[in-house]
């Protein structure tokens, strides 16, 4: 035998076993599956497509928070930069004048001990 009459009888053998059902209402069932499971995989899709919007805006809306409180911390990072800025001035200025009357009054001791002698 042929592939050809072989595979006919494997299909005569599969109708039978449906049970009475005819030629037509295997043939309709054979058309309307593929529709219903194209429908099934289309519902899949659009489910998973929306679950993805879904979790895409939540994460779009967590980087957003992610931001604010990044530009916060730096905000307040150049804030503590700027007023240390201003504390390292003052040291400096109050070290340059500590230096300034120490050198000063190092001269004065050597002139009041030079003048002793």
């Amino acid at each position: 035998m042929s592939h050809e009459v072989t595979t006919a009888m494997a299909l005569i053998t599969i109708i039978e076993k449906f049970g009475g059902w005819s030629v037509g209402g295997v043939l309709v069932f054979i058309s309307v599956t593929p529709a219903f499971f194209g429908y099934l995989a289309a519902r899949i899709i659009v489910n998973a497509s929306n679950s993805l919007r879904h979790q895409m805006a939540i994460s779009e809306k967590e980087s957003a928070e992610r931001f604010r409180a990044f530009r916060s911390d730096y905000d307040n990072n150049i804030k503590f930069v700027e007023a240390y800025e201003r504390l390292v001035n003052r040291l400096e200025d109050t070290l340059r004048r500590s230096n300034i009357i120490s050198t000063k009054l190092v001269d004065r001791i050597d002139t009041i001990m030079r003048s002793g002698k």
